[in-house]
């Protein structure tokens, strides 16, 4: 996935979970299931993350179409 695919999927997530009543307990649960069932996968993803962390977060600032802002 590219940083713009990436950050396009970010806002719509955002958005999906402040329209559902019980978004952030399953994005919780998600990342602890995750986290303890597929330890490896979820360090893979964290690693991913970090090394595009910095570019998503600027993508963000300057995003007019992202709904977070």
């Amino acid at each position: 996935m590219n940083l713009k695919e990436v950050i396009k999927n970010i806002a719509l997530t955002d958005q999906a979970l402040r329209n559902d009543s019980l978004g952030s307990e399953f994005q919780s649960y998600t990342v602890m299931w995750v986290k303890t069932n597929m330890p490896e996968v979820y360090k893979e993803l964290q690693s991913n993350f970090d090394h595009i962390r910095p570019e998503v977060y600027a993508a963000q600032q300057f995003d007019p179409t992202d709904p977070r802002f």
